[in-house]
């Protein structure tokens, strides 16, 4: 009778390697049986990808999506059915706690000494432990996410061998109008890059994740997209244009004009921004360039532009300046900006580039 009992309590023990083996004894009536088994595990996991490619004199855009799935389970998965889902059970499922924060006041040489003694390398340990440990995770908190959730389900069985490289999944197709320019940064850039202007309309959220770019069927580059949701504007760039150039240039006071100007109280500086089109055709053209933005009032910030921006501060960027226009082939446009910024004697600026 002991030795059974014995044996009874070695079967309730889990295995002592990291793998062991599952028995099931079924009795039935030499009919087949569907057993279910399920377990969860870190070690597998997925991330979409993308290809975007663009014909650019047609405007219109295709976006393929993709899936990118790897496990090292320590097994193979045979023609799996593949649930693919962007919920996080094992991560945080709560937000942080933050405990109380007593500040102390004390006379100058104890607070000396305190910055150079051990207790205040064991308060900033104890105040990272307070960040790091995990917060209480309540009994419902992931049914919660069931709404904010993005779940995948693949049509098709699916075999992932272990540890091998991530198999790529094709997912789906969408066909999206898009807006061709030719966007310039003279203040960063040395020529124009290709843009395109387009909407999520795909019906779902575009979640991130890396993306190769194609123009005209040529591989331009590779990024990233960002989470867009469906009916939200995207700017994607497809590469450099090499036939239109760019410069920002502020002249010298030895070519006659005023280009530079400082004062102990006063700076102000012209520039002039040309883009040159040397390619054999029309391109749509959007130029972009800033001016300082003050943040007190002492400092006073005037600029003026020739021709003026179609638009400023676009998408909340303060500062930021917006010219559209059409630049026709072998053509050049220029654009004069003068900025001047003013402070009070006995003050000296800081931070302008």
């Amino acid at each position: 009778e002991l030795a059974r009992a014995e044996a009874r309590l070695e079967a309730l023990r889990g295995p002592q390697s990291e793998r062991g083996a599952l028995v099931i004894a079924v009795q039935g009536q030499g009919q087949p049986a569907r057993i279910r088994i399920t377990s969860l595990t870190d070690q597998a996991r997925w991330e979409p990808v993308y290809d975007l490619s663009l014909q650019r004199r047609e405007g219109r855009l295709r976006l393929d999506r993709g899936l990118l799935v790897r496990q090292d389970s320590g097994e193979d998965w045979q023609d799996v059915h593949l649930l693919l889902s962007t919920a996080r059970p094992m991560g945080q499922s709560a937000p942080s706690e933050l405990q109380p924060d007593f500040p102390r006041l004390g006379d100058a040489e104890a607070k000396h000494y305190r910055r150079s003694a051990q207790p205040l390398v064991a308060e900033a340990a104890i105040d990272a432990a307070e960040r790091a440990a995990p917060a209480p995770v309540a009994a419902s908190a992931l049914a919660g996410l069931v709404g904010e959730t993005v779940v995948y389900d693949y049509p098709t069985p699916v075999t992932l061998r272990d540890g091998a490289d991530a198999l790529r999944l094709p997912l789906d197709s969408h066909e999206m109008a898009a807006k061709v320019v030719a966007e310039a940064v003279p203040r960063r850039d040395d020529s124009a890059y290709l843009v395109a202007d387009t909407v999520n309309t795909t019906g779902a959220a575009i979640l991130p994740g890396d993306a190769t770019f194609y123009a005209d069927g040529a591989m331009v580059g590779r990024g990233a997209l960002e989470r867009t949701a469906p009916g939200d504007d995207m700017k994607l760039g497809f590469g450099p244009l090499s036939g239109i150039t760019l410069e920002r240039r502020v002249p010298d006071e030895i070519e006659g004009d005023r280009g530079l100007i400082a004062k102990s109280s006063e700076r102000r500086e012209t520039a002039i921004l040309t883009v040159r089109n040397l390619t054999d055709e029309d391109w749509p053209l959007r130029v972009i360039d800033r001016v300082p933005v003050s943040t007190q009032k002492d400092l006073r910030i005037d600029w003026s532009a020739d021709p003026d921006p179609a638009e400023t501060d676009p998408d909340g960027k303060r500062g930021l300046l917006v010219w559209n226009a059409t630049i026709p082939a072998k053509e050049e446009r220029a654009i004069t900006l003068t900025t001047t910024l003013r402070w009070p004697e006995g003050q000296v600026l800081i931070g302008d580039d």
